[in-house]
Order: C-alpha cells, then sequence, then structure tokens
C-alpha cells in the first residue's frame, strides 16, 4: 500500500491513509475489518483505534516515479493507474525472459531491493489476463511470490464482490448482494442479466461485466 511508505508516516502504531475513502492501512487496521476503498467513516468506526493520516498524492506520486523507472527499465510501455498501481503489457516480455514466471520473479526481485525496507512498501506482482484480473492477482499474491494466474475466469469467478468496491463504489448494491446471498462474482455471473437490469439497472449489469476479462 503505496500510502504507506512516505517519511513522514508515524512506524509501530496502527495508520489509516485517507481522503474520502480509505487508501491505506496497517495490518492491524485490515484485521479489524477495514478494507481498501472502504468509505471513510465506516473505517474509522471499525477501527478507532488507528491514528488517521489524510493522503497527500502529490507526495505520493513523486515518491513512486523511481518504481515506474524501475519497472520501465525490465518492461517498456508501463501505464501508472495511480500512486503505488501499474500496468504492464507482458507479451513481448513474456519471450523475452523466458515465460511469465520468470519475469514475474524479476519484478519482484527488482521492487522488493527498492522499496521493501519501508513500511508498507511491499511489491505485490500478479500476471493475468486484463488489467482487472492483473490488479486483482496482484492486490491477491503475497509479498515476494508473484501471483501468475493461468485460469482468469475462474480465478475472477472465486473472488469475493468486494472487489469491485474499489471499480465500482457500489458500496450499497454490494451490501444489497450480499443480503441477498450473492458472495463472489460467480455467484454474481450465475443471475440472470434482464434479472440484475431490472432490478439494479445499469450499475448491476456493470458489475456482472467485470466477471469478464476487461
Amino acid at each position: 500500500m503505496w500510502s504507506l511508505t512516505g517519511s513522514d508516516v508515524p512506524s509501530g502504531e496502527p495508520l489509516l491513509i485517507v481522503d474520502s475513502r480509505v487508501t491505506g492501512a496497517t495490518e492491524e487496521v485490515l484485521d479489524a475489518g477495514v478494507s481498501l476503498g472502504m468509505p471513510r467513516r465506516e473505517a474509522e468506526a471499525l477501527a478507532p483505534f488507528a491514528t488517521v493520516k489524510m493522503r497527500d498524492v502529490g507526495d505520493e506520486t513523486r515518491r513512486f516515479e523511481p518504481v515506474v523507472t524501475a519497472v520501465e527499465d525490465l518492461v517498456p510501455r508501463v501505464e501508472v493507474v495511480s500512486p503505488g498501481l501499474l500496468f504492464v503489457p507482458v507479451a513481448g516480455a513474456v519471450r523475452f525472459y523466458g515465460g511469465e514466471e520468470s519475469l514475474a520473479a524479476r519484478l519482484v526481485e527488482e521492487l522488493d531491493a527498492l522499496i521493501g525496507a519501508r513500511r508498507g512498501g511491499q511489491a505485490l506482482v500478479g500476471i493475468a489476463d486484463g488489467p482487472f484480473a492483473a490488479r486483482w492477482a496482484a492486490a491477491t499474491a503475497h509479498p515476494g511470490e508473484a501471483n501468475v494466474v493461468t485460469d482468469t475466469i475462474s480465478f475472477l469467478f472465486g473472488l469475493d464482490l468486494g472487489a469491485l468496491r474499489e471499480s465500482m463504489g457500489g458500496d450499497e448494491m454490494i451490501d444489497t448482494f450480499r443480503w441477498l446471498g450473492i458472495t463472489t462474482l460467480g455467484d454474481l455471473a450465475r443471475l440472470p442479466r434482464e434479472t440484475l437490469a431490472s432490478r439494479f439497472g445499469n450499475p448491476g449489469v456493470l458489475a456482472q461485466d467485470r466477471k469478464s476479462v476487461v
């Protein structure tokens, strides 16, 4: 979580980094039920023990530039989504490095050497078909071990509905789905499209489309 890597971030205490939503949180705060993308007020209610720090996007962007440069040295055409999140087209690089696992391992090694010693500076690397799946492949990776997804559709179907929160901000809709017993993107994908459209309108249809490789 790049928001936690600043030099002015207090060490050794529970911490929440927020704007209107959570952009970073220490382990003990996450253990209290907080998740990235959660509304600030909800996160503060779940973790009243945490120190709250407002996000500084400009500072995060400046500190992230060396990371972008390091990745570009390995794989060209890097797309910066936000400080802490990169998308990289890897088809050509995979051939050069001898496979997805070899490329991913090299990225993990380089990034860990650059930022691994900072608080919140774990390098999470994921490879999958499409940016949404790749984003969550990285999010579910372990520090120091890349997550190379070989069956993207199955991977997406197994994701918790919370994966929609950050990309769509659909907190109320997600809560409704859970109340109906729908907990994964796979559960959502199995619902008749006309039912979703009539009950939730276009946002419901867009939520279901996340099951696809996008």
